[in-house]
């Protein structure tokens, strides 16, 4: 008795792999696009348009167009955040360089590029 039900289930787990494994690109898709998973969802939608269902090809672009919106915010959100840290960057670089005086820096960079001009050419070997 116990094997018949270790075998029964099984075979009804074999079954339930078979079906999601079968199941149709689109709702695949949107179980990546639903994970935040954008790149791979796009890519195995576009992999399988050809194989789609001729009733499913509106719903498969709808899907795309979602998947790309969403790609597009999130690099868009991504770009703003770094844009955003960039400028505080150059903010706290610039108050550093304020505390510590950009004066004598200049000065200092000035005099290397005038005693680097002041020299006497060098010679070729």
């Amino acid at each position: 008795m116990r094997r018949l039900g270790l075998l029964l289930s099984s075979v009804i787990l074999m079954a339930a792999v078979q079906a999601f494994a079968a199941s149709d690109g689109v709702t695949r898709a949107m179980k990546l696009y639903e994970r935040r998973h954008y790149h791979e969802a796009a890519r195995m939608l576009r992999a399988e348009s050809a194989s789609i269902e001729p009733g499913k090809k509106g719903s498969a672009s709808l899907v795309l167009g979602m998947i790309y919106f969403k790609n597009a915010v999130l690099h868009r959100d991504l770009y703003q955040a770094a844009v955003a840290a960039s400028q505080d960057y150059l903010k706290k670089l610039s108050a550093a360089r304020a505390k510590t005086g950009a004066a004598s820096w200049t000065s200092t960079s000035e005099k290397h590029w005038r005693n680097r001009a002041n020299r006497a050419p060098e010679e070729p070997i």
